[in-house]
């Protein structure tokens, strides 16, 4: 990961020039390094007493079998609001990265020759965890998944 400065617009259309302490290095789809392509930056000036900023910045992996779009959000406190990151050049950090897409998790022959299903059912929960929807996948909550 490394820094950059970019030039940001807020939902008034003004613009902010910003530093990120890093950019992301591995695509949150595919899971490859790489360096991404940077598409278009969002920041949240702080409104009334409050010191926190946050900006929202869209990458592309440049991999030719992925080409995902995802969002890096960054925050940053200050003492003096949106003047002092202009003047003293602080630098936002990364928050996190969405959408996020699980690695499947490969189980040994002994847990797989348990239960067939008992990998895809993991993989599903996992994604459904990752992506936030609490749902559980096929159905299965109470009573026994079929093999």
């Amino acid at each position: 990961m490394s820094g950059a400065a970019f030039t940001a617009k807020s939902i008034g259309n003004s613009e902010q020039f910003i530093h990120v302490h890093s950019e992301p290095d591995t695509c949150p789809i595919c899971h490859y390094g790489m360096q991404p392509v940077f598409r278009f930056a969002k920041f949240d000036p702080p409104s009334g007493s409050h010191t926190y900023l946050s900006a929202t910045l869209v990458y592309q992996c440049p991999r030719q079998v992925c080409r995902s779009l995802f969002l890096a959000y960054y925050s940053l406190r200050t003492t003096s609001g949106i003047e002092e990151v202009a003047l003293n050049r602080s630098a936002f950090t990364l928050d996190g990265l969405a959408p996020q897409t699980p690695q499947p998790t490969a189980f040994p022959p002994e847990v797989t020759a348990i239960s067939s299903m008992f990998e895809k059912v993991y993989n599903q929960a996992s994604a459904a965890e990752a992506r936030g929807s609490g749902r559980t996948p096929r159905g299965c909550r109470l009573r026994r998944c079929p093999p």
